[in-house]
């Protein structure tokens, strides 16, 4: 809030920051009383998680899954369907277990959603 930050900015002997003259405010900035002039003000809310880390990196976290469930759907999947007796983890086909990956947007989603939460 640049309003309150032009009230409160003072120095050690007292006098308000934006009192000085423009030119004068970067040179005086080592005299800032900066626990007087932040009392009270909670400038952001600081978390420290791994949710935290999660919402801040997400997309690169994205990539990484998806391209981890690429690649384990072109190794592990059968190249033609499979019997009806066969159940595999990700579909008895190449296409079905490719869908699947169609289900990582969803749970990437809620677990961003719920990152940001905490």
């Amino acid at each position: 809030d640049p309003e309150r930050l032009a009230q409160q900015a003072t120095l050690r002997d007292g006098t308000r920051l934006f009192d000085l003259p423009a030119g004068q405010r970067f040179a005086a900035l080592e005299r800032a009383d900066w626990a007087a002039s932040l009392a009270g003000a909670k400038t952001h809310r600081e978390v420290h998680s791994l949710w935290g880390l999660f919402a801040a990196t997400h997309r690169v976290v994205f990539l990484h899954e998806l391209l981890f469930f690429a690649s384990l759907c072109a190794v592990a999947s059968p190249a033609e369907p499979v019997g009806a007796t066969e159940r595999r983890l990700m579909g008895n086909s190449r296409p079905v277990c490719f869908a699947a990956l169609g289900l990582l947007v969803p749970v990437h989603a809620a677990c961003w959603k719920l990152s940001t939460w905490f």
